[in-house]
């Protein structure tokens, strides 16, 4: 879990994303990482 938080704070949300929304995906991929073990990136894709 702590390599996913060292490599979340080095992402940035894409410019056509809010802010807010994107705190919000990242709230949902850590849940899904806890209980599906799904990537951050395929994650992150399925969002945009």
């Amino acid at each position: 879990m702590l390599d996913f938080k060292i490599e979340s704070l080095n992402l940035k949300p894409p410019p056509s994303i809010s802010a807010n929304h994107f705190r919000d995906v990242q709230h949902i991929a850590t849940h899904v990482l806890i209980y599906k073990t799904v990537s951050y990136s395929e994650v992150v894709v399925l969002w945009i």
